[in-house]
């Protein structure tokens, strides 16, 4: 769960570092969606890396019996990218309110961690 909470922290992290590169991620992301294209095969790149990271924290999770072997990861990593993007939105619409993202960051990680002890109930 460490490095979960911790990739979260990063992500938000980058985010307040590249604010404008988060707009543009957000709107090409937005724009490109259902369109053939190098762009959008760009953002699945991004996407599909961040879900691989996920993957491979919550396999690792896994193998060291923190959730069982027959619990489903998709609905937690959809979890974390809904948090991830839903975050960045309200953020970069407050006008980049640092105390807005720290709200979200927390909100974020508590949410973070509340499921994933559901995780380890249901094992």
């Amino acid at each position: 769960m460490d490095l979960l909470v911790r990739f979260a922290l990063l992500q938000a992290r980058w985010a307040s570092v590249n604010p404008d590169d988060l707009a543009i991620l957000m709107l090409t992301s937005i724009e490109s969606a259902n369109k053939k294209g190098k762009v959008n095969k760009r953002v699945a790149q991004l996407y599909d890396r961040f879900r691989q990271t996920l993957e491979t924290l919550l396999e690792r999770a896994r193998a060291e019996e923190k959730i069982g072997k027959d619990v489903s990861l998709e609905k937690f990593i959809l979890l974390v990218t809904a948090l991830h993007d839903g975050n960045m939105l309200l953020w970069y619409r407050s006008g980049l309110d640092p105390e807005v993202g720290r709200m979200l960051t927390r909100a974020s990680i508590q949410t973070l961690v509340e499921r994933f002890n559901e995780l380890r109930r249901d094992t």
